[in-house]
Order: structure tokens, then sequence, then C-alpha cells
């Protein structure tokens, strides 16, 4: 058996779920059924974390029609299964202590060994350093705008939501390198760019640039004093929104003193044109903690964002709040077919109001992510509905401007005309959170303003 077929495991493994090649859905090998007369076949697994570190002792089972394999993986995070049926689709189960268990199927071929890759996720990794940017700023540009140092302020929360202060510069990295996928990672992009384009790249004015180097300036920003704070939570209603409820009645119900906060939905049915207001603003969290049950109902289309965002900028404006209290309107919504839309007027409107404008949703929905960053507000990603909890847990000092952060310069390289003025630098800053298992680690979207 000389001949090898090997398959490729997607960047996307970084995501939650927890993937082998074909990852439950199919094989990804473009193998097809053997001969009848062909020989046994033979799988070789791989299994390693999400950042490729092999993990050794995890146990196998291959299984079809008439045959089951049961084996483990050496330290080079391998293992071998022979003498296995040609042409059949066999289950593979993958478990390894401390990481969440995998399953799929594998097509096998005669007389060839079929490579097969796992990617496992760290159990409980989703509740680890989880990340929130406190916002962006260009320090310095080059003459020929072929390179730029930024700044970025950015908390890291664990699962009781307080801020991880151990990590250290190294743990810190800028990672991405080109503008493909039509997602805006590691480019640097203006107003004439068409960001859904299948190769997001120099072809559509948007500029690749990357990091040699790991972070220039690095501090740790301790608690400042607490400020009164009013926020509006809008919150998109989706057959998933009962996971966030939770969560955020642990938030309503802590709340008290000066602080105010309302409660607000997406259009629920088609003919709505903005918010439904579900609690006015108050601080008395019980009736903020009851108006949550009415998210469960999930809305019956794809609500428009731009026009409710911003109705709501407006409504936290003209609230009855205590002086110099921070005002903020927190999204919460995952429409992903929003990721286009033109968010110049709600951020236009928060500008002049001065309301922040913060984002707590899915990665690729960029236009909130940039009215949150223009207007001073905090963007976290969600990528399991288990991050609401820290994430929430950590809110009451976010709103109130206390919650302590690191503060971190990188430099960035492109080619002359990269970082024009009016463009705006898009990447991924990953952190090498110190888990049970430390090679893995968590990713922050980083939208860099150019003035």
């Amino acid at each position: 058996m000389n001949r090898f077929s090997g398959c490729v495991v997607s960047g996307a493994v970084l995501l939650f779920a927890v993937i082998g090649c074909g990852g439950g859905s199919g094989s990804g090998n473009s193998n097809v059924p053997a001969p009848a007369d062909s020989g046994p076949a033979a799988l070789v697994i791989h299994v390693s974390d999400v950042t490729g570190i092999p993990i050794s002792g995890a146990e196998i089972t291959v299984s079809g029609k008439a045959v089951t394999r049961q084996t483990v993986t050496g330290m080079d995070g391998t293992a071998e299964v022979y003498d296995l049926p040609p042409g059949e689709e066999l289950s593979i189960s993958v478990a390894a202590e401390g990481f969440d268990p995998a399953s799929g199927t594998e097509q096998t071929v005669g007389d060839r060994l079929t490579h097969t890759y796992w990617q496992l996720q760290a159990d409980h990794a989703w509740a680890v350093g989880r990340t929130i940017v406190l916002g962006t700023r260009v320090v310095e540009r080059s003459g020929d705008t072929s390179s730029m140092t930024f700044s970025v302020d950015l908390a890291v929360v664990g699962e009781n939501s307080e801020s991880l202060d151990t990590l250290t510069a190294s743990q810190f990295s800028v990672v991405g390198g080109g503008c493909g996928w039509g997602h805006r990672i590691s480019c640097a992009y203006g107003a004439e760019d068409d960001p859904g384009a299948a190769d997001f790249d120099a072809d559509n004015g948007a500029r690749a640039f990357h990091a040699d180097e790991g972070p220039q300036a690095f501090e740790w920003v301790p608690s400042a004093a607490r400020k009164p704070y009013v926020v509006g939570v809008l919150v998109e209603r989706t057959s998933s929104v009962a996971q966030q409820i939770s969560a955020l009645k642990s938030f309503f119900a802590a709340l008290g003193g000066n602080d105010l906060a309302g409660l607000a939905s997406l259009p629920a049915a088609e003919g709505e044109e903005t918010f439904a207001v579900l609690a006015p603003f108050t601080n008395d969290g019980s009736l903020l903690v009851a108006a949550t049950d009415d998210l469960a109902d999930p809305a019956e289309g794809s609500p428009d964002l731009v026009p409710s965002l911003t109705e709501y900028v407006r409504a936290v404006a003209e609230a009855d709040a205590p002086a110099g209290a921070e005002r903020t309107v927190l999204a919460m919504v995952r429409g992903g077919d929003l990721v286009q839309r033109d968010f110049s007027e709600p951020t236009a409107l928060a500008l002049a109001l001065g309301v922040r404008v913060s984002y707590l949703g899915v990665f690729d929905l960029f236009g909130a992510r940039e009215v949150a960053g223009r207007s001073g507000g905090f963007v976290s990603v969600v990528t399991d509905p288990r991050h609401y909890g820290p994430l929430l847990g950590a809110m009451d000092a976010l709103l109130a401007g206390s919650l302590s952060f690191y503060r971190i310069q990188f430099r960035i390289d492109g080619e002359a005309g990269t970082f024009e003025s009016g463009r705006t630098a898009t990447l991924l800053i990953h952190i090498a959170v110190p888990t049970t298992f430390p090679s893995n680690g968590v990713e922050a979207p980083i939208d860099i303003f150019i003035p």
C-alpha cells in the first residue's frame, strides 16, 4: 500500500464545532468506492487540538456494517487501523480526556491508506478568556502609508467574569494574512471596496498586510472609578434567543442605584418598522427580569437592525439619567445577512448625541462592529451561547467604565498606500489563554479606523 489519499481541515475549525475530515457530514476526501475485488483498506487517523498540537492517548472507535476496531493515538497523535472493508462509509468516534468528543464518517478505498484529520476543542475552553475590544487608535503611520502602529484596549474575562490579569505580552499576537473568503480579515479597505467579493483582495481596492513581531508596547490598566450609566439593550428575537435569557436576567437582577437599563427587541413580524419596547428605562431590575421572558417568542423573518438601532440611540440619549452618566446601546444580534448594510446613519447620530453603541454578537456582522468602534463602544464576539454568562457578568463594570484591561501596541506592514486616511484595517489578535491545555486560545476581531 504505497498510495496515500489526504484531506484538508478547514481553518474554520477554530469555531466551536469539533471537526474531522468530513466532520459528521461526510468524507472530506475525493475517494470513490473501490471495486469489489480490491484489497482491504486502512485509515490513518490524526488527532490534534485546535492549534495543531498532537493529542496522544485519544481513544478511536471505527465501526461499519460488520467490523469494529478500537485503538488509541500515539505520542504523535496518530493511530492506524488496518484490515477495513473497502468502499464502505465507516463511522469514526474520537474521545480524549479533557476534550469534547467528536464523531463523523469516512469513506475507505481498497489497497489504500486514507488519512483523516480531527481537531478537538478543550472541554470548557469556551468559558476561559472571552475577549472584549474596548477601543483602538492609530499611533503613527509611515510617510508612504505602508506601515502603521496601532494601540488596542482589550479586556479578557474568565469564567467568573473578572478580568484576567496574569497574561504577558508573549501571549498576544496578530494572526491572519490575506483578504480572501469575503471576510475583511487582515485587510485595509476603503469606501470603494466591495466587501461581498469572493476574493476580497487588492483587485477590489483592499490591501493585505501582516505583522512580523509581537507587541511593541504592553501594559495592564487597572480598574477606574465607576460612573453611573444608562443602557438600552436591543435584542434580536431568534430561535436561539432563549440561550441569552438566563444571562440577561442575572445582569438585570443586579441593577440598582443610579444605573438605568431598558429592554427592546427588533421587529418580531413582517411590516413592523422599528423596535418594540419590552421595558422602559428603570433601575428596578425586577421589571427587566420579567420582561426578558417576552424574548422567547422568535421573530417571523430577518429584522432590519439599522432603523431600530438609529431610533434606540435617540431613546437612550433622551432617557432621564444622572449627570455624567455613560449612555450606551447594547446590540445583541446575530443576523449574518446584515454584513453589508450601511450603518452610517446610526453612527452619525450616536456621535452627535454622545451615545456609545456596543456590540455583543456574531463575528461576521461587521456593520455593527463598525458603528461600535466609531462611536466609542466595545465589541465582544459570541461564537457559543455559553459565552453570554461570563460576558454579561462583566457588563456592569463595562458600562460603568471600571473594567480593567490590557493596552497593547502592534506594528503592521503592507505596501505603499495600504494605510491611507479613511481606510479601515481589520485583523485578528490571538491570545494564548492559559488553560488546562495551554495550546488553546481565543481570538478577537480588531477594526482600526484610520483618520
